[in-house]
């Protein structure tokens, strides 16, 4: 998800250091089996229960935005269970139409259902709990639930409506509504029964119907969501109202904030890309019929194009989908949302018109799209097992995006502004005693949003660049970094995984000796970044020490696992050559380093004749604020 704005094209020195119920099978408490406990008082689903199918009918009313909904889970159970929860939120649930069968068909008896609320008020975990009459044994199992809800109008989450003026010839016309979805974090519950939560990960069948009353221009309406249509949409009257339906084929398993669709009028500009061995990705950017939103969606799908042949390059996996679909939406809640298969944009995101369009909003574009594809990747073939990793989500994106921008618009020299743009960005608020780690806990769901921050952005960016460069490249020229990402996702395709995995998939690719998992640990599990004080003893040797950069004074509850200490990487250039040095390492364990000696440099004199590059190596992270004594 894009959250963040880019200013300016120009050179700097860049160095681097960083929906729907939910279906839950679970042990409960019951008269009869107190054994299995009350489940749905904890927040997060057990893990002995496993999405793996959803079929999802949805059938929308446009005169007075309500829907109805079917859906039907299938689940893969690994406990004996009496329970099963389903997350959903500000749903109708028909109880009594709620069917629990095991996966060969036969029904089984539900002893109870009920929310969470219904047992304990203060409860806001967000449960629907079936109750199965008899011991639920590990297999597989269906649970189809029936349910309606109302599309938001307030608010820009979950299924919701926006509105635009439509302005043909200068001619204003009334408002025309559109409805699409926006999930992330945790609103998929409000749309539809689902196990929302990233690590429950199902493939999806889905079909939308959308009836339309009379007035309405039916025909001109499309329904687009994460993959092709099956067949050509169903278009027929019923009375004075017009029913549109479309059926999709069956998806890639994606966790349930990556679903979405979109009903709108909006014309689609197209394109193909087309790969070295003859396989396609048809590409299609939808936007607004008026002909400056058509012409303004042309630069959206020729940096498309670049960004996913760079990607595939630098990722060395195919983007897996034989469609992309982009829309700008008149109304959307952050910048973007990188939903598979169907990216949603704010308009101002994705179109820019180049008569008319500014030099800034067209980096912005470039970006979020860059972005926002970075993430096709690493968010939706392999994703977070949990929100307390979100950085290696949009930290990751973040730093490919340069990458994508550099192939789209090479002439901009964008890898120069990532300096000002990532880590001095960062440095701000992680210098204050208010700052986080990059991967911190969090379980409540409404505590997850505040994750969406800078940290997991710009600072999650900014280490990852640091890996890239200190990691260096194996005796092919390949850099050991990009071998490790390859390695990483091809252990973990269509599945999730935490901080530790990337870790030690990296390893396998670093140099003998390295170890990226006790280096990367002081950089993500601490927050803040260090203070390098550079000397020179009477030995004539420089002395590196590091202490904490903070601003402001210190919280009595501020603790760290690494007591802020930090495993450092730098080299250093002086006038005896112009050769950069090999990395050194400061170490969290001793604080300082003493092994350069200036012996070595007979003629050095200490102004402009000698310059010691800590600047993260140029590739150091949050990079250290330097204080030279000699």
């Amino acid at each position: 998800m894009q959250r963040r704005v880019k200013i300016g094209v120009g050179v700097g020195v860049g160095v681097a250091v960083l929906v729907a119920v939910v279906v839950v099978i679970v042990v409960s408490t019951s008269s009869s089996s107190p054994e299995f406990g009350e489940p749905w008082k904890e927040v997060r689903l057990p893990k002995s229960i496993r999405a793996d199918h959803y079929k999802l009918d949805l059938n929308i009313t446009w005169k007075d935005m309500t829907y109805t909904g079917i859906q039907e889970i299938t689940l893969n159970m690994t406990e004996v269970t009496r329970y099963i929860l389903i997350h959903t939120r500000d749903l109708n649930i028909s109880k009594e139409k709620t069917v629990l069968s095991e996966n060969g068909g036969e029904v089984l008896e539900i002893a109870d259902s009920f929310m969470d609320t219904d047992k304990d008020a203060e409860l806001k975990n967000e449960f629907y709990i079936v109750e199965s009459k008899k011991d639920l044994e590990q297999g597989q199992y269906k649970v189809r639930i029936h349910f309606s809800g109302k599309v938001n109008e307030n608010k820009l989450t979950g299924i919701y409506q926006s509105k635009y003026i439509s302005d043909d010839q200068g001619q204003a016309k009334e408002p025309v509504k559109q409805v699409s979805t926006d999930f992330e974090p945790v609103d998929a519950r409000s749309a539809f029964p689902c196990l929302d939560e990233p690590d429950q990960k199902g493939r999806w069948t889905t079909t939308i119907s959308v009836r339309f009353p009379k007035g309405i221009l039916a025909n001109d309406y499309n329904i687009i969501s994460n993959m092709k249509p099956k067949e050509k949409a169903d278009r027929r009257l019923d009375g004075t109202d017009s029913i549109v339906t479309v059926a999709f084929e069956e998806s890639l398993p994606m966790s349930t904030y990556l679903v979405c669709f979109a009903v709108s009028n909006f014309l689609a500009k197209k394109e193909t890309y087309t790969r070295d061995d003859g396989s396609k990705v048809e590409l299609a950017v939808y936007a607004r019929r008026e002909k400056k939103f058509q012409e303004s969606a042309v630069y959206a799908l020729n940096v498309t194009k670049a960004v996913l042949k760079k990607y595939e390059e630098f990722y060395k996996v195919h983007y897996p989908i034989d469609k992309l679909d982009q829309i700008a939406l008149p109304e959307f809640n952050s910048g973007a949302m990188e939903n598979w298969g169907i990216v949603t944009y704010r308009e101002s995101s994705l179109l820019f018109h180049p008569e008319t369009g500014s030099q800034d909003e067209k980096q912005r574009v470039c970006a979020v799209i860059a972005h926002e594809l970075a993430h096709q990747w690493f968010g939706n073939i392999v994703t977070m097992a949990w929100w307390n990793d979100l950085w290696l989500n949009e930290g990751f994106a973040s730093f490919v995006e340069y990458f994508g921008m550099d192939a789209a618009e090479p002439s901009w020299k964008i890898m120069d502004l990532f300096y000002a743009d990532e880590i001095t960005t960062a440095m701000v608020p992680d210098s204050a005693p208010s700052s986080h780690p990059i991967s911190v806990d969090v379980e409540r769901p409404e505590d997850i949003s505040g994750l969406f921050d800078t940290i997991s952005y710009r600072k999650g960016s900014s280490i990852n660049y640091m890996m890239e460069n200190f990691m260096g490249k194996n005796k092919d020229g390949e850099k050991n970094f990009n071998e490790g990402i390859k390695m990483y996702i091809d252990d973990y395709v269509y599945n999730n995984a935490e901080m530790i995995d990337l870790f030690d998939s990296l390893n396998k690719a670093a140099p003998d000796g390295m170890n990226v998992t006790e280096i990367m640990l002081t950089w993500t599990k601490q927050m803040g970044f260090p203070y390098v004080t550079v000397s020179r003893d009477k030995d004539n040797n420089l002395v590196i020490k590091q202490d904490r950069f903070l601003r402001g004074e210190k919280k009595d509850d501020d603790k760290s696992p690494y007591d802020y200490k930090w495993h450092i990487p730098f080299t250093y250039i002086s006038n005896a050559s112009n050769t950069t040095s090999k990395i050194y390492w400061l170490s969290p364990y001793n604080g300082c380093f003493t092994t350069i000696s200036l012996s070595q440099f007979p003629s050095l004199s200490f102004s402009l004749s000698f310059s010691l590059s800590l600047s993260l190596f140029s590739f150091l992270s949050l990079s250290l604020v330097l204080s030279f004594s000699f």
